[in-house]
C-alpha cells in the first residue's frame, strides 16, 4: 500500500517545471449571473488524496504567474465519464450562491452586533 506522499515546503523549479499541468478555471460571479475563464497553471499529487464511490479527489496547488505562493486546493475527478458538464457546472453555481447567502448572514450576525461566538458560515470558492 502506497503512502500519501506529504509536501510542506514549496516545490522545486525543477519539479514545477516537470509536472504542472496548464488548465482553464471556471469560475462563476454570482452577482452578474456569468461564467468567467481563466488559465492557470497547477501543481497535481500522483497519489490521491481520498477515492468515494464518485469522485477521486487530489491535494493540488494553484501556481500564480505573478510570483505569489501556490495557494493550496483539492481538485475532484468525477468516475463516471458520462456524467453531464451541466450537472457539473450546475453544483459550482449552487456553491456560489450558498456563499452568497453565508456572506449575508454573516453580515446580518455582524450588524446585530452578536456575540463572537455566533456561529459564522463560510464557504470555499469553488470552480470547474
Amino acid at each position: 500500500q502506497q503512502k500519501r506522499r506529504g509536501r510542506s515546503s514549496l516545490p522545486s523549479p525543477e519539479e514545477i517545471l516537470l509536472t504542472y499541468q496548464q488548465a482553464t478555471a471556471y469560475v462563476y460571479d454570482v452577482q452578474n449571473n456569468i461564467w468567467k475563464a481563466k488559465k492557470c497553471n497547477v501543481l497535481l499529487d500522483e497519489i490521491p488524496l481520498a477515492m468515494g464511490p464518485h469522485k477521486v479527489v487530489f491535494k493540488t496547488k494553484l501556481l500564480s504567474t505573478s510570483g505569489k505562493p501556490p495557494h493550496d486546493m483539492v481538485a475532484k475527478q468525477y468516475k463516471d465519464a458520462g456524467l453531464e458538464e451541466a450537472a457539473v457546472f450546475a453544483a459550482v453555481m449552487s456553491l456560489g450562491l450558498a456563499s452568497q447567502y453565508a456572506k449575508a448572514f454573516n453580515a446580518e450576525l455582524q450588524l446585530n452586533e452578536l456575540p463572537e461566538r455566533t456561529c459564522r458560515v463560510y464557504f470555499n470558492q469553488a470552480f470547474v
